[in-house]
């Protein structure tokens, strides 16, 4: 996600992805090849995993562990979502 920030578009994630990693596969019970098929398909049709998703973050919510909100901002919005500033019903229907 830095990187993608770093260069302004959204990079390849094939190179930092642990696409073998079997024993978190196993412990989570997930495919990792499923999972990026999916998010392929999710920036196809939606633009994102979170595309058309808006999302409000609650100050304290996750307390110390959470990112920070840049952080989530970030994330937020590589994923193809909206980062709201606040839940004001002008800002929820135009963001």
């Amino acid at each position: 996600l830095e990187q993608s920030a770093n260069e302004r578009k959204v990079l390849d994630a094939a190179p930092f992805l642990w696409v073998n990693d079997k024993e978190a596969e196993s412990k989570y019970n997930f495919s990792m090849k499923d999972t990026v098929q999916n998010g392929v398909l999710a920036r196809k049709h939606r633009g994102g995993v979170f595309g058309g998703y808006y999302f409000y973050i609650c100050s304290g919510i996750a307390g110390n562990r959470a990112p920070s909100l840049k952080e989530f901002k970030l994330i937020i919005e590589a994923a193809g979502g909206h980062l709201l500033n606040s839940l004001a019903p002008s800002e929820i229907l135009d963001p």
